[in-house]
């Protein structure tokens, strides 16, 4: 690996990704670049660094050109044509990288790589699939809503980490797991943990912004709070339908039946009848078979999903919404393919 951090032509293997989403960060993108290398040198693995413009309004564009003429063994950057969001930017790098080991640090300078990276470096070493990062010093105005939100998504799902939404890293792996749509970015460490990856957690150092303004306010707490609630539904039962369908059906049944008994008995008792709830217990128990039946309808449903994405995989039928800047656009995004992100040359 050369001096600077860069690896040369032909050198082995990436071993660290680094996925710099970006929008509207031009003042902060070449530091983050060098104290990236920084932190590369420092491990003394070889790395690269995809930057996500994320349809940037400022210089960014034109930084991130810069950065390839002077990097050009070591820097990739992509660019949407319009602000998609975070978690699309997020995408974008993940489909890129092609090192063994993915980190997503923001290019904000919020965090410094050539202070994080040997820290990622030492979880891996411990033997994570992931490392999970929380922030020392943290001043940003936002420590009770976050402290909310990480004690209602570590009971929901399990989990007992201090902070879900600072910087991570993964192992390749990983990606094959995640979900990236809307807003999901925030639930990355949810996703993994699900699947069972051993989580490690490292304290970083938070440095207050210098440049620019965050893109997240307040109230993005309470709303990813409804979002958390609706992922750890769509992480229990998507997968496994049939445990919920299956449960409210037993549940309906149960109940339809219980009543029908208890009419019973008051019938012998009192020699009269409650048709009210006779038919009440009745549709009970016609609810527990339908929704028993909707079950296994819905089990086989997934079923051929599973079948559908593993085909389409397979035979790479879903097309990518990013073009590499600096390759040949014409070979990667054919005319007929519309494209949302576009490679800078």
């Amino acid at each position: 690996m050369s001096t600077d951090g860069e690896k040369s032509s032909g050198d082995s293997k990436v071993i660290l990704s680094v996925v710099g989403p970006a929008f509207n960060e031009a003042h902060s993108l070449e530091e983050f670049v060098d104290r990236c290398l920084t932190g590369f040198a420092a491990v003394g693995v070889d790395g690269e660094i995809l930057i996500v413009d994320d349809g940037s309004t400022d210089e960014t564009n034109e930084i991130m050109r810069k950065l390839l003429g002077l990097h050009p063994n070591v820097v990739r950057c992509f660019m949407h044509r319009r602000n998609l969001g975070l978690t699309k930017a997020m995408k974008t790098g993940f489909e890129n990288a092609g090192g063994e080991i993915i980190l997503m640090l923001p290019t904000d300078l919020e965090c410094h790589p050539d202070e994080d990276i040997p820290i990622f470096i030492e979880g891996f070493r411990e033997g994570a699939d992931v490392v999970a990062c929380f922030r020392k010093s943290r001043g940003d105005g936002k420590i009770v809503l976050s402290k909310i939100y990480n004690v209602v998504s570590n009971w929901l799902f399990g989990m007992s980490l201090k902070d879900m939404n600072w910087i991570k890293g993964f192992r390749r792996e990983c990606t094959a797991t995640l979900e990236m749509r809307g807003d999901w970015h925030r639930f990355i460490l949810m996703m993994l943990h699900t699947a069972g990856y051993r989580i490690i957690e490292k304290e970083v150092q938070w440095y207050p912004r210098r440049y620019g303004k965050s893109k997240f306010g307040k109230m993005r707490i309470p709303l990813s709070l409804v979002d958390a609630v609706s992922i750890w539904f769509m992480l229990t039962f998507s997968r496994k339908p049939m445990r919920l369908f299956g449960s409210m059906g037993i549940f309906s049944g149960i109940l339809g039946v219980l009543i029908h008994l208890g009419l019973v008995i008051y019938y012998v008792a009192a020699s009269t009848q409650i048709r009210p709830l006779f038919w009440t217990a009745l549709v009970l128990e016609l609810f527990a078979v339908q929704l028993v039946f909707f079950g296994f309808l819905t089990e086989l449903i997934e079923r051929v999903r599973d079948d559908m994405d593993a085909v389409q995989i397979k035979n790479k039928e879903k097309p990518p919404m990013w073009i590499e800047l600096g390759q040949s656009d014409s070979s990667k995004n054919p005319p007929d393919t519309p494209q949302r992100t576009r490679e800078l040359a």
